[in-house]
C-alpha cells in the first residue's frame, strides 16, 4: 500500500504518532487459509458491491474487521483515516460506524479514489443512508499536505453534521521532497511477494485522452532519477526488496530521466526486477 506507507513516512516525518492497519490483507490471508475462494480475483469485482457482498463477503471477513476495530482502540488514536475504493467502501464504512458507536469522540477522515467521485455524500449518505455524524473529514487529490493541514489545525474545527472537505486537482506538491515511504508497520510476510515493494517516479499524465480520468488530475510532475535511485538503495538494504512496481500512470512520461533512471540501475549494479505502465 504505498500511498499509506507515504503518508506515515510523512507525519512521522513531522513529528506526529502514526499506527498503520492493513485489514485488506488480513482480509485476504483469513480467507485464504479458511475459505475456498479468492475475492481478490479480478472476476470476483462484483462481490464487493451489494448485494453480494452482505450475503457472501461479509459473513466470512466480519471477525478479522471486528479485530482491527479493537486494534485500532486499543491504540488510543484522536483521529482515524481510510483510504476508499469501490471494493472496501462497505467494509470500510462498517469499521468507520463500530469505532465511533464504541468511541464516539473519534475523529474520522476519508481519502482515496472513492472519497472524491463526485458521487460521493449521495451515494454514502443517500443511498447507503449511512450516519453523515460518522464522518468527520473527506479528503480529495493529492493526500501529503492537506492531511499535514489537517492535523495541525485539528483543534480548530469545530463539531458539525457536515464534513469537512480539502484538497482538489491543483496540487503542486515537489516530488522529491517527499519522505520515503515507510514500511515497518507492514508485515510483508502477508503480501504475494514478501521481498517486494512499489515506488513512485512521477504523477499525472503528459497525454490527453478523452476516455481516460488520469489527464483530469494534477498536472503531470516526475521525481529525479537520482532520488528515486536513493530510494531504492534504502528499501534494498532496510527490508530486503528485490522487486519494485512503479505506480506511475505513465513512468516514461519524461523519457529522458526515466532513461536516466534506468542507466543508473545498470550503473549501481542493483539487482532487481522491476515493471511499469
Amino acid at each position: 500500500p504505498y500511498s499509506i506507507a507515504r503518508l506515515s513516512a510523512l507525519l512521522r516525518h513531522h513529528g506526529y504518532n502514526v499506527n498503520v492497519h492493513d485489514t485488506n490483507v488480513e482480509s485476504y490471508q483469513y480467507v485464504k487459509n479458511n475459505h475456498d475462494i479468492n475475492y481478490w480475483e479480478g472476476r470476483y469485482y462484483y462481490a464487493w458491491e451489494r448485494p453480494v457482498y452482505h450475503k457472501e463477503v461479509f459473513p466470512i471477513i466480519k471477525p478479522v474487521l471486528d479485530h482491527s476495530i479493537n486494534d485500532i482502540l486499543a491504540t488510543g488514536d484522536d483521529i482515524v483515516g481510510f483510504s476508499l475504493y469501490l471494493t472496501n467502501l462497505l467494509s470500510s464504512l462498517y469499521m468507520i460506524e463500530e469505532l465511533k458507536k464504541k468511541k464516539p469522540e473519534i475523529k474520522v477522515v476519508v481519502g482515496g479514489p472513492e472519497s472524491f467521485n463526485d458521487w460521493f455524500e449521495n451515494l454514502v449518505f443517500k443511498e447507503l443512508e449511512f450516519p453523515r455524524e460518522y464522518i468527520d473529514f473527506r479528503i480529495q487529490g493529492e493526500g501529503e499536505q492537506e492531511l499535514l493541514t489537517l492535523l495541525e489545525n485539528l483543534d480548530s474545527f469545530l463539531p458539525r453534521e457536515e464534513l469537512y472537505t480539502f484538497g482538489g486537482f491543483r496540487s503542486k506538491l515537489d516530488l522529491n521532497q517527499l519522505p520515503f515511504p515507510d514500511y515497518t508497520d507492514f508485515n510483508l510476510n502477508l503480501y504475494l511477494h514478501s521481498d517486494g515493494a512499489s515506488i513512485e517516479t512521477s504523477r499525472g499524465c503528459v497525454a490527453l485522452c478523452s476516455f481516460c480520468a488520469e489527464t483530469h488530475f494534477w498536472k503531470y510532475r516526475w521525481r529525479d532519477s537520482d532520488r528515486v535511485i536513493e530510494e531504492m538503495r534504502h528499501q534494498i538494504a532496510r527490508y530486503g526488496i528485490r522487486r519494485f512496481w512503479f505506480v506511475d500512470s505513465l513512468a516514461n512520461g519524461n523519457y529522458k530521466e526515466f532513461k536516466r533512471l534506468v542507466e543508473r540501475i545498470i550503473e549501481e549494479k542493483l539487482d532487481v526486477k522491476w515493471n511499469s505502465y
